[in-house]
């Protein structure tokens, strides 16, 4: 009796080896040719980014006008553009308030657009404090940039906050904003307390 008991489970053993082994060949064939296993697939950089990071700034602006397709994408859009020329400024000394108040033109207009989106606020507070702070005078870009980042305050008071369907924790948010007012306060009370 102990015999067949012994055989049993030794057969029994057998078949959970043999099945481990079967599998893990089925396995690897299924990986050698993508079909299990496959690896992350690479997010493509936008046009926009790329066209700037070549110096093709002009194509770069054209990409960004032209993912504008409805209304409700021109903020973003506009954006886009604005980062382009703060960059051009940025790598273009000689011609960087040309750039910075062009740059400036087209956050204005994300602000006028998107005046309740939190993204678009968040981001457009901190490319006027660029434009501000590659600018001969940064001060009219650092007090927008403290206007926009008080929009923001109210949208962070709750615990959490809705972004296109998604919720999302706001204690952090609201810790980032309130830091970057303080940083914004602190650049207008050095350097534009008199103009």
């Amino acid at each position: 009796m102990a015999t067949a008991k012994w055989k049993l489970a030794t057969a029994g053993l057998g078949l959970v080896l043999a099945g481990v082994a079967i599998g893990t060949v089925i396995v690897w064939h299924l990986a050698e040719r993508g079909l299990v296993f496959k690896s992350a697939t690479t997010i493509q950089p936008s046009p926009v980014i790329e066209l700037t990071n070549k110096g093709r700034y002009d194509a770069a602006v054209k990409a960004a006008l032209a993912m504008i397709r409805r209304p409700e994408d021109e903020p973003f859009g506009d954006q886009q553009v604005a980062m382009v020329y703060l960059i051009r400024a940025y790598k273009d000394p000689p011609h960087r308030e040309q750039w910075v108040q062009t740059a400036g033109s087209y956050i204005d207009k994300t602000v006028a657009l998107a005046p309740t989106d939190f993204g678009m606020l968040s981001e457009s507070a901190r490319e006027y404090e660029q434009a501000g702070d590659l600018s001969k005078d940064g001060c009219p870009y650092y007090r927008k940039a403290v206007l926009a980042a008080e929009k923001v305050e109210p949208m962070v008071e709750s615990d959490s906050l809705m972004v296109r369907d998604m919720k999302f924790p706001t204690k952090e948010l609201r810790q980032g904003n309130q830091a970057f007012l303080k940083r914004l306060n602190t650049k207008l009370d050095s350097w534009c307390t008199s103009k």
